[in-house]
């Protein structure tokens, strides 16, 4: 099985030679590495050019032309039957490739393979921090959870080489994309619980482009139908209560548009109370200050998932509006910081509520994994 590297690259001088030398140390031999300078005006090119072996094929675009039409560039040339991504600020650890090509042999149903991944700053200093999927995921509800967010971030992802495969060139979210279409064309994901990829937090990330990337998310989204989702996610075994707290919630957070993510959650919550419709009904009912409302609902999912940090820092908000209970919002904000100690706003909201200054205090809108947490602690500090 032979693996095709992709890495496009864009004024990325300050971390491309780590990134070419960590693909050029693989322990897996039968590989390309396929390198793409899209119109760098810094000295990426000059740093890429001076690299020579009869495994890397250094590609030049003239012009900034995107990162999907970089993918699409390379993807004409590629001679493996395996796609192997890494971003030029990224670095793959030495067994990457050879750990994923055994992951694609073992099934043939695996269409795409995914692993850890741990965090490191510009510099390289290691943050000590891992990325994983959550544990809620597998492979019958993944295409469902890829409803509520991206779950493959592209330098930990591989995908078996497709006819049928391309990059949708309007989009910067070409990880989501590509996700979304092994997902709904019944291709089963295998994932390595193991950090192969050491990924890079600094200002320059493209995920740190967060209005266009939700505009690109969306434009993704709208090739499928809910009609189309909701029988696929049927088929998967997955339950109505599921499926319309996934709709709820993206209604909620991509769309912004709360009535009919009420509809949905107030669907789902008519099937089974669960944690999550609670918690993003409440947000709604916070955003239109129905306080006493939300705070009913928080109680109930507390209940449920006694655990969770954002559950505990709304719930002592709304402790200090309504009943302004210092103590005990207190002890949710301690308790939330205990079982989230990354997410900075629960510590920002500890320090408002001893000064008293209620007026900051700010509730969590969304429930985010440990992922999306670490990412943001890693770009505060």
């Amino acid at each position: 099985m032979r693996v095709s590297t992709i890495t496009p690259v864009y004024n990325n001088e300050l971390y491309i030679e780590e990134c070419l030398i960590s693909l050029l140390s693989q322990t897996y031999n039968n590989i390309e590495i396929i390198v793409i300078d899209d119109g760098s005006t810094d000295k990426s090119w000059e740093i890429i050019d001076r690299f020579n072996d009869s495994r890397l094929i250094k590609l030049r675009n003239t012009t900034n032309r995107g990162i999907s039409e970089a993918y699409n560039k390379a993807l004409t040339i590629a001679t493996g039957d395996v796609l192997m991504f890494l971003d030029a600020d990224d670095i793959a650890a030495p067994q990457r490739a050879e750990k994923t090509v055994e992951a694609f042999a073992q099934d043939p149903s695996v269409g795409l393979v995914y692993s850890d991944m741990d965090i490191i700053d510009s510099n390289t200093k290691p943050f000590d921090l891992k990325l994983k999927l959550p544990n809620e995921i597998n492979k019958n509800n993944y295409s469902m959870y890829l409803w509520r967010r991206g779950l493959f971030t592209g330098s930990g992802m591989s995908i078996r080489k497709l006819a049928s495969l391309s990059f949708n060139s309007n989009v910067i979210c070409c990880d989501y994309d590509i996700s979304l279409f092994f997902a709904y064309n019944n291709w089963n994901y295998y994932y390595i619980n193991e950090c192969l990829t050491h990924y890079r937090i600094h200002n320059q990330n493209t995920s740190n482009q967060s209005d266009r990337m939700k505009s690109d998310v969306l434009a993704v989204q709208s090739q499928y139908s809910n009609d189309q989702l909701v029988n696929f996610w049927l088929e998967k075994g997955l339950t109505l209560s599921e499926i319309n707290t996934t709709i709820g919630i993206n209604y909620y957070y991509f769309h912004n548009d709360y009535d009919k993510a009420l509809l949905h959650l107030n669907s789902a919550l008519s099937e089974t109370m669960n944690y999550e419709a609670l918690f993003y009904k409440s947000i709604i009912l916070f955003i239109g200050e129905k306080y006493a409302e939300a705070y009913d609902l928080l109680k109930e999912a507390i209940r449920i998932h006694p655990t969770c940090y954002a559950i505990l820092n709304n719930l002592a908000v709304i402790e200090i509006w309504l009943n302004s209970n210092i103590e005990k919002a207190l002890s949710y904000l301690n308790l939330a910081k205990q079982y989230q100690p990354y997410y900075m706003l629960i510590s920002k909201n500890i320090e408002i509520v001893k000064k008293q200054e209620f007026a900051s205090l700010k509730t969590i809108h969304y429930i985010s994994d440990d992922d999306a947490v670490y990412r943001t602690y890693c770009r505060l500090i």
